[in-house]
């Protein structure tokens, strides 16, 4: 069945059942100073009851069914205060990380891993910032151990701030990022050595997460020697195949962990985000614009393209909506209450869409950072890529008011699902569905064909 490119830029990201929880985990996000969005209804919705602070960097995280579970800044400086917030906003009894973790303001100061085998505890990394660097405390990479199943289910910590061997010397970059293993259990964690603020080796260094434990540090030597980036990130791909530091990105692979291929894009400091097909890569860079750069281009440099000239951009985010949020810098004497978005990164150039402001926080302001994430989705339901993929299943209007059809190849049986997961409707259904959301509630919903296939729509 051919789709048509007007049908085509309508689709939404196909999932299985299991593979949309790779993304769910993501539906609350908690960052800056008292600023949160939740995605609950399928679109950003600023909330402002956040407890905590921070200049830079912050993780949170959602359960299967998109419940905030907690949030952490991980490290903090001055006299804000580091640690992990349960869903109501508290500090857990035993999650005050302050002067534990260091002291220093990371772009990626934090990430939240699940244990691999358990249905409680979860790890939360911490990463020290250059501000330390000088200080005999310096605590570089630790990780906490956090047990939702403690305190009536709101959470405690019962390990904290333990030191994890890294091998470098002498100190770790601000940046960290985590992908899902090839076998769909286990998790990769990198991170890189920094000989100082703007002097940066070529070392990675890499931790298998397994049920077992976190393995001894493995060593990669590859790519640019002494490359600046202290404001930077580091992200890898959704599906696990890329991976972008400072001014180069490299394939990964994430079954044996092996870094290669390096290419340099860019040359001045900024922070990185794929689009959700893997396709693009996005720059905002430090003092100097926001840019995109066609990974599937025959010169990938070249295909430079500016989303935007305007220089005070902070950290970019994809979100599980799969747009892409910017943090706004600080500009004419304060930071700013907005954060602007890149509606659809998957596309090229100008019809990328981004909207400069296009989100006002509440009663907050994201200063520079936004939450870091495990952005993991399997290659085999990762978004549509271009227009000559032949989809199995499309969904037209999106988002819709009234009526949404919904197209299949053969009979089917279509389940209506809401965000939490209740069960709205049932149909059966031959190779069209003729679906009347006009008495749903606004927000985003599921249908599931025959059990196996996950297709998301936004009720407007």
């Amino acid at each position: 069945m051919k789709i048509s490119i007007h049908l085509f830029l309508l689709l939404f990201v196909a999932f299985s059942a299991n593979n949309f929880a790779q993304v769910i985990h993501t539906t609350h996000w908690y960052f800056g100073n008292n600023a949160g969005l939740d995605f609950s209804s399928g679109s950003p919705v600023p909330i402002g009851s956040s407890g905590m602070r921070t200049d830079e960097g912050s993780a949170s995280f959602s359960d299967e069914n998109g419940n905030l579970l907690f949030y952490s800044n991980g490290i903090a400086v001055s006299n804000d205060i580091a640690g992990v917030w349960n869903r109501n906003h508290q500090l857990m009894p035993n999650g005050d990380l302050t002067d534990t973790t260091g002291y220093g303001t990371p772009m990626q100061s934090s990430i939240v891993v699940p244990v691999p085998g358990s249905t409680s505890n979860y790890y939360l990394f911490t990463l020290d910032g250059y501000e330390n660097y000088s200080n005999a405390n310096y605590k570089g990479l630790c990780y906490t151990i956090i047990d939702m199943s403690l305190d009536n289910g709101l959470g405690d910590v019962t390990e904290k701030a333990v030191p994890i061997a890294t091998t470098a010397t002498p100190f770790l970059c601000e940046q960290m990022a985590v992908t899902k293993h090839a076998n769909g259990i286990d998790y990769w964690l990198v991170v890189h050595e920094s000989n100082y603020i703007n002097q940066n080796s070529n070392k990675f260094i890499l931790f298998l997460i397994s049920e077992n434990d976190i393995s001894a540090p493995m060593i990669q030597n590859i790519g640019m020697d002494d490359s600046p980036g202290m404001q930077s990130t580091m992200q890898i791909s959704s599906n696990g195949s890329k991976l972008a530091f400072n001014w180069e990105i490299f394939d990964f692979n994430n079954a044996t962990g092996v870094l290669s291929n390096p290419i340099q894009v860019g040359g001045s400091w900024g922070y990185r985000e794929f689009s959700r097909n893997g396709r693009f890569l996005y720059v905002s860079s430090w003092s100097n614009g926001l840019y995109q750069f066609d990974l599937q281009a025959s010169n990938i440099p070249a295909s430079l393209y500016q989303v935007s000239d305007y220089d005070r951009f902070g950290q970019i985010q994809i979100g599980p909506d799969g747009k892409i949020y910017v943090a706004m810098d600080f500009i004419n004497g304060a930071f700013q209450p907005y954060l602007s978005v890149i509606h659809q990164p998957n596309l090229a150039g100008a019809a990328s869409n981004f909207e400069m402001n296009a989100i006002t926080l509440t009663n907050a302001t994201s200063i520079l950072g936004l939450p870091n994430f495990i952005d993991y989705i399997p290659p085999s339901t990762a978004s549509i890529a271009d227009q000559s993929i032949e989809p199995e299943i499309v969904v037209f209007p999106n988002p819709a008011t009234d009526d949404v059809k919904v197209y299949f190849e053969s009979p089917s049986t279509v389940k209506v699902f809401s965000i939490a997961g209740k069960l709205i409707a049932e149909f059966e259904a031959t190779t069209q569905l003729d679906l009347d959301v006009s008495n749903y509630s606004k927000g985003m919903y599921y249908l599931c064909i025959n059990g196996t296939k996950t297709v998301r729509f936004v009720k407007e």
